[in-house]
């Protein structure tokens, strides 16, 4: 969209004709109309991926489709056929149309509550006014001015400014969001602790009495151990072959070898939608498809009768409606009652046909997006970059057809500049696996060059490896949409790392699920289930319930927030489970958002429980449980005493009465069902409700034992315990242990404990996953020092020692790496350590937090600081730049006017006096180094730097930016600067204090300058002055970072323009706010002198009187230095004379003449190159006859620091001297630590060059 935009405004702005094709009107004729329907059907195609209209509404699906596929390409075909008259009218009043649906469309989804489409409406809106102006001042509707001409960019600038703003709330309140989570974990972590203190207590209650249950139980259990083991082996058996049988995910059908079906197990009949009745009625050719022949199966058949075991796919049938399914079957043969059997093993495989056409579509589908991409694709040998298959795309672009390139690589066919370009392309796969945007110039087949970003990635086919090429031209970098991205990549992270389960679910359906569900579910392979039915994985028993819970929920209706159920896993097996649910809003309507916690290993202990306690209170009466006997009938024969506690009841008023009728209606089908087993000899507890003679319902668990007599039943007895406090409890504890979990997973925290006697940790499992033990639980010492930074384990060690040895707790950030992974964490770690009774430290306890993202959050605010505090460098530059260029101008003239005179005297038959020519050289030489110097300060200002502080003095940052300000500030402007000799020095970024005092001197300037109203007069006084202060109380109470008693350098910066009033002083320090024009600022200035102040421990004081001026006070901590102030300048250094051969290589001509005369001045024999490769030829021919390399950094082709490594490489100790123009530190910093021997910046003197290439060369 954005090259057809670049191109329309080619052809429809004159610029084409004016450069490019000034004979050829026809041609803006044609591709204005083409180029506008191309843009419209781009930026359909674009909102239809952006809204997802084929998720989220159907019709609107269509119409975007039918706009993006349909209308615009068409109209773009048909255009180029029809009078201009007729194409670019119509094609103007279809993107009007096309704008008024595409603001429908946005009003749509705001109407939805979609938060994002607030500020789009508002961008689109703004968008659409501005391209109906541009159409109407197209079709002579409107007069054209610049509002009309530029209507489309002002239009498009408003779109993304709106949507900026919009992903900017979408994080403030994604913040907001975190805020709150935080504060209610810390109010639950409180209740969860005295939750703990009074379960405890109740624990050792319990633990008393089950110790002294234990002790009289013991005969009892000796007494009845070999009959239960003999009947729960008995059980055990046969339950074990019913469940292998009808528990299994696949279908069993028994039948004979006439294929009558003899039996089948439950899953045959889910899967086949058949009672057993039914299914043993048919054979196999009743629930074959009658596509399928039946001649084909008996070989199968004939195969599994001969003792093979066949595996084949077979299309089934369901006899009811005639539905027909593709399944595996298995066939074994089997003896049974004298006669052969076939075991048949149906599995149904209609996902995985659906899986294997969708392999077919995608293929499809990547045909068709490597045909019709907009951006090149192309596919290259890795050996040698020949290329395979290119797209159409690729073709349009570089105009190179594919028979032309097949077979060929980018140097062959002249695309690339050089072999060697080539090979720094398979330098960098070779050394990075991959490449991702790298920057090449390629050469079009019309001899046109085009700079674009190239993205390669290797794959293997056939047993050769590949490259996958994209080439996509270089337009414009979406900072917010990358931003996004990233966090979403964050969030996506954080829930795919939950232990705990997640489903999102809507209609039915699912829609994501994260690692710990298809773990708990066993799917295999571990792909999320999307697209699947949700009632899937629930037994099918429960399915009714737990689906009218969650229709419930999301219709606002009453339903548990958090239930038990029975789940079912993939593989046929079902498991107890614990599910949260919530309702949250997607654009298509309400989801159901799942937490599921497997309880198997719970409710395994509660049954071990209740088992432990029917022993226990079958005893003795005496006992708090109550003991009874009924007969078969379920009429009480006994009851102990202990009953009247429990109900009031006295133990003789129960006496024949109905066991059942005490029993809550809820509970009651479920201990009738017990009942029913418990006289087929199955024995298990019971938990259920009994009415209190108050009427009042109490829980019980009842452990009965049948009494058996000649095989019959004839009745019971058993055991009533009391569990009422003890089922609260468990509610309680299983929701404290629960907000526990979440809690410290929400917020990374895991509490950790260290042995000091066994050198181990133990840790919880948020801990583990942090640090990436997920099989070592209990991880040592070393094991745990090993996934620390490198860095940061000296610090980390001796905090332990300190905590250990001397008490002392700590608190401290540290990093650390995973095991085999490259990410680095960021901890967060409190410890203190506990000691036993003889006051000697035993263990180390504590959290560890982990606060990657919040360390990432801060990294990333300082990057934008650190390219706002450049931003507004540059702009500072731009301010300066016409006065500087004036005085440049004026030391040029000194310069060339010098030299003209000498040539003028030289050129006379009579020879010039020599102290006449050196004063013309000396004016020269003085011009040159005051052009320099400028530059200079240009340079240190404008340069990228971190913050490197170091003692600064004031005065001399002062005396740089009057020279500035006098070289670039309006001549009305009057300059009184009161500096002083004694130095004056605080601790700081010199750079960025300079920064300080020159943005103040600018707003100064403006301020009476362009600030000040039409037709008044410009012009006024900028005074600066320096001193001492020392922090009284007026300045404490006046400004909270002052510190009383202490020294500040106070700078004063006062100008008599035009005021600041009060409103404006309340923002003035607020970034982007200013009230200038939006030409002479843009609001950064005193934001960043503000932050730069701040970040130094000083402040700035502000005072203003609208019409008479403003002084800004700038307080900067003093620095108790008695060094001596700076030196002066040394007098100029004489030549030193050396020896020796001097290769200079530097692209400037100029600048290889010179060097070559002052080197030859001094006694070297020099020789030169043009170019890095002409200067690495000439060094390789003799390296030991080189004794010095005079090497330019910043070249074309092949830079400085290229050659030197290539040099170094042929002699590592070659002796390099590195010089350049610009102030490149950090390129400088690395180059000396490789080995190059000195830097000279230019512009530079034969002195200065003669003592550097003596140093270098010695």
């Amino acid at each position: 969209f954005t090259l057809l935009m670049l191109l329309f405004q080619l052809a429809h702005r004159g610029f084409a004709f004016q450069h490019l094709w000034p004979q050829s009107t026809w041609w803006a004729n044609i591709c204005s109309p083409v180029f506008l329907n191309l843009m419209g059907s781009f930026s359909t195609l674009f909102l239809r991926e952006t809204m997802e209209t084929k998720n989220t509404s159907r019709p609107i699906d269509r119409l975007l489709s039918l706009l993006g596929f349909g209308l615009f390409p068409l109209a773009a075909a048909v255009s180029p056929a029809l009078p201009v008259s007729v194409s670019l009218p119509a094609t103007y009043y279809l993107l009007m149309a096309y704008v008024l649906a595409v603001i429908s469309l946005t009003l749509y989804y705001f109407a939805r509550k979609n938060r994002f489409a607030r500020y789009f409406l508002g961008g689109v809106s703004l968008t659409g006014v501005f391209a109906i102006i541009g159409a109407l001042t197209a079709l002579g509707k409107l007069p054209s001015n610049a509002l009309t001409e530029w209507s489309t960019e002002a239009g498009f600038l408003g779109l993304i400014i709106f949507a900026s703003l919009g992903l900017v709330d979408h994080i403030m309140e994604l913040n907001a969001a975190l805020l709150l989570s935080k504060k209610d974990i810390a109010r639950k972590n409180e209740t969860l602790y005295l939750k703990n203190q009074e379960l405890e207590a109740t624990n050792e209650e319990l633990q008393a009495t089950m110790e002294e249950l234990e002790a009289s139980n013991e005969e009892f259990e000796a007494q009845n151990e070999e009959l239960l083991r003999s009947q729960e082996e008995l059980s055990a058996s046969e339950q074990e072959l019913m469940a292998i049988f009808n528990g299994s995910h696949d279908a069993f059908i028994i039948h004979d070898e006439k294929g009558r079906i003899l039996d089948v197990n439950e899953r045959m009949l889910e899967l086949y939608r058949l009672d057993r009745a039914k299914a043993l009625s048919l054979s196999i050719q009743d629930i074959s498809a009658d596509r399928m022949e039946i001649g084909a199966g008996l070989t199968h058949w004939a195969r599994a009768m001969e003792g093979d075991n066949p595996v084949f796919e077979w299309r089934a049938r369901r006899p009811e409606d005639g539905t027909c399914f593709d399944v595996e079957v298995g066939l074994s043969s089997l003896r049974r009652r004298g006669r052969t059997i076939i075991l048949a093993s149906v599995r149904d495989i209609t996902f995985r046909k659906t899986a294997e056409e969708e392999v077919r579509r995608s293929e499809r589908r990547f045909r068709a997006i490597f045909e019709n991409a907009p951006y090149g694709i192309s596919i290259n040998r890795l050996d040698n970059l020949a290329f395979v298959a290119v797209s159409p795309a690729f073709e349009k672009n570089t105009g190179h057809r594919a028979e032309d390139v097949l077979g060929k690589n980018l140097a062959e066919i002249g695309m690339l500049g050089s072999v060697d370009d080539q090979k720094k392309i398979l330098g960098i796969i070779k050394r990075d696996g991959k490449i991702e945007g790298l920057k090449i110039r390629l050469t079009l087949k019309n001899g046109a060059t085009s700079t674009i970003l190239l993205s390669s990635l290797p794959f293997e086919l056939d047993n050769e490896i590949y490259l996958l090429n994209f080439t996509v031209n270089i337009t414009s970098l979406d900072l917010a949409e990358e931003a996004l991205r990233r966090n979403e990549a964050r969030f996506r992270l954080l829930i795919e790392s939950s232990p705990i389960p997640i489903m999102l679910a809507h209609q039915g359906k699912i829609l994501y699920t994260n690692r710990a569900f298809t773990d708990l579910a066993k799917i295999d392979p571990p792909e999320p289930p999307v697209g699947a039915s949700l009632v899937e994985f629930f037994a099918p028993e429960e399915r009714e319930r737990v689906t009218g819970f969650i229709k419930n929920r999301s219709e606002g209706g009453q339903a548990p927030l958090t239930f038990e159920s029975i789940g079912l896993k993939r593989d046929g097996t079902k498991f107890p489970y614990e599910i949260s649910i919530a309702v949250v809003e997607l654009a298509d309507g309400p989801a159901t958002l799942a937490f599921i916690q497997d309880i198997t290993g719970r409710k395994k202990a509660e049954a071990a429980l209740r088992e432990s306690e029917e022993k226990y209170r079958t005893l003795v009466e005496n006992i708090s449980e109550i003991v009874y006997t009924a007969d078969e009938e379920g009429k009480f024969t006994y009851v102990s005493p202990a009953i009247e506690r429990v109900s009031d009841y006295r133990a003789a008023d129960l006496i024949g009465a109905d066991t059942f009728s005490l029993i809550h209606p809820d509970d009651l089908a479920g201990v009738m069902d017990d009942s029913r087993a418990l006289r087929e000899g199955v024995i298990k507890p019971t938990e259920y409700r009994v009415r209190q003679k108050n009427g009042e319902y109490r829980w019980i668990m009842s452990t009965s034992r049948p009494n058996m007599k000649a095989g019959r039943f004839t009745g019971s007895n058993g055991v009533l315990t009391d569990i009422h406090e003890r089922r609260l409890a468990e509610e309680t504890l299983r929701d404290t242990v629960d907000t526990l979990h979440r809690s410290q997973q929400i917020a990374h925290i895991s509490n950790w404990r260290y042995d000091i006697a066994a050198r181990l940790f133990i840790t919880s499992g948020e801990g583990l996953q942090s640090w990436g033990f997920h099989n070592n639980p209990h991880p040592s010492i070393e094991e745990v020092s090993r996934r620390i930074h490198p860095e940061d384990r000296a610090m980390v060690s001796r905090a332990f020692e300190r905590a250990v040895n001397e008490g002392i707790p700590y608190s401290l950030e540290f990093r650390i790496r995973a095991k085999n992974s490259r990410e680095t964490r960021y901890i967060l770690s409190l410890g203190e350590v506990h000691r036993d009774e003889n006051g000697s430290p035993d263990y180390l306890f504590g959290i560890n937090q982990d606060i990657t993202v919040l360390k990432q959050a801060e990294i990333e605010r300082e990057r934008m600081q650190a390219q706002l505090l450049q931003a507004q460098k540059m702009e500072a530059v731009g301010t300066l730049a016409g006065g500087i260029a004036h005085d440049f101008n004026n030391m040029l003239g000194g310069i060339m006017g010098s030299l003209n005179l000498v040539e003028m005297l030289l050129e006379k038959d009579t020879p010039p006096r020599k102290e006449t020519l050196l004063k013309y050289v000396e004016t020269a030489m003085d011009s040159s180094r005051r052009a320099a110097d400028m530059i200079k300060q240009l340079l240190t200002i404008s340069r990228k730097s971190g913050m490197q502080t170091a003692p600064v003095d004031v005065n001399l940052s002062l005396k740089h930016v009057l020279k500035l300000c006098r070289n670039s500030f309006p001549k009305s402007v009057g300059l009184d600067f009161h500096i002083g000799d004694t130095p004056l020095r605080v601790q700081a970024d010199p750079v960025q204090i300079e920064q300080v005092f020159l943005n103040l001197c600018v707003n100064a300037s403006h301020a009476m300058t362009v600030m000040r109203p039409e037709g008044d007069r410009q012009g006024g006084y900028l005074s600066v002055d320096i001193g001492e202060v020392m922090c009284d109380s007026r300045l404490d109470t006046k400004h909270p970072d002052a510190r009383a008693g202490e020294t500040y350098v106070r700078v004063r910066v006062s100008d008599t323009g035009v005021g600041i009033n009060e409103e404006t002083r309340r923002h003035i320090f607020d970034p982007f706010y200013t009230t200038k024009k939006r030409e002479d600022g843009t609001g950064l200035g005193l934001a960043m002198a503000y932050s730069i102040v701040k970040q130094h421990g000083g402040f700035i004081d502000v005072y203003s009187e609208p019409g008479k001026g403003s002084t800004f006070t700038v307080y900067l901590p003093a620095l108790n230095d008695t060094s001596p102030a700076d030196a002066p300048k040394k007098a100029r250094s004489p030549i030193v004379p050396g020896t020796g051969t001097v290769l200079v290589i530097d692209d400037e001509k100029a600048i290889l003449r010179i060097a070559k005369g002052m080197l030859e001045q001094c006694g070297y024999r020099v020789l030169t190159a043009e170019s890095g490769e002409e200067g690495l030829r000439l060094f390789r021919e003799d390296p030991k006859k080189v004794n010095g390399v005079l090497l330019d950094l910043s070249m074309p082709e092949m830079s400085g620091m290229e050659v030197f490594i290539s040099m170094k490489e042929t002699d590592p100790d070659v002796k390099v001297l590195l010089a350049s123009g610009l102030m490149e530190d950090d390129e400088v910093k690395k180059a000396l630590a490789l080995g190059v021997k000195g830097f000279l910046q230019k512009p530079y003197s034969a002195e200065e060059l003669s003592v550097k290439m003596k140093e270098v060369i010695s």
